[in-house]
């Protein structure tokens, strides 16, 4: 009977799904991105991807693995996928909007951060990279809003003080250029690290 009782167990978990290799798959490839193995990586995503059309983890890795690689259509055409699949995501839109600004598609890049700010929660990485975009073309308005936004929320993010520094600079308010710069190189001393680069 017991015997029986196992079977029929395995047998649900069969049916189920449960007993898929994705996960092994999932594991090997986050292992591989770790020691920058990259093909391999994304090799392994695609096998989980085989087992699981829908899995938006494997999706997800195997974008930030192309990314990696620099391959960023091919990341972009995975983060999509994943956002398809979750469109209300906003860490995902976030993602694939700094997809858009790496290949220089700034204004795609633009309209995936107003939807993930639009979602919430608040979040300065995303303003912070959104402002960029629009330093990057030359709205500097924008860009000052939304620096001053991120700064607002994380009030150490070095990398933002360096862009509206920049920024003020460009439209002439060299005053509050070097305020920014100088707190910039402040909070790198404190953190140790080094100056930003530009609109990175």
């Amino acid at each position: 009977m017991r015997k029986l009782i196992i079977i029929s167990i395995c047998l649900l978990l069969l049916i189920s799904g449960c007993s898929s290799p994705t996960p092994d798959h999932l594991e090997l490839g986050k292992n591989y991105s770790s020691q920058e193995q990259y093909q391999e990586a994304i090799s392994e995503f695609g096998k989980a991807i085989e087992l699981d059309p829908n899995a938006t983890e494997a999706y997800s890795l195997r974008s930030h693995a192309y990314s990696d690689i620099k391959d960023y259509d091919l990341a972009i055409a995975d983060m999509s996928k994943v956002i398809e699949i979750e469109p209300d995501n906003s860490t995902f839109l976030g993602f694939r909007g700094i997809l858009y600004s790496r290949k220089g598609q700034y204004m795609l890049a633009i309209q995936d951060f107003d939807r993930a700010i639009e979602l919430g929660p608040p979040n300065a990485w995303v303003y912070y990279k959104r402002g960029t975009a629009h330093a990057t073309m030359s709205h500097n308005e924008l860009a000052i809003a939304d620096l001053s936004s991120a700064i607002d929320l994380d009030p150490t993010m070095v990398d933002a003080y360096n862009v509206r520094g920049q920024v003020y600079s460009r439209i002439g308010r060299s005053d509050l250029a070097a305020t920014d710069w100088n707190k910039m190189l402040e909070l790198s001393i404190d953190s140790g690290e080094g100056e930003s680069s530009k609109y990175k």
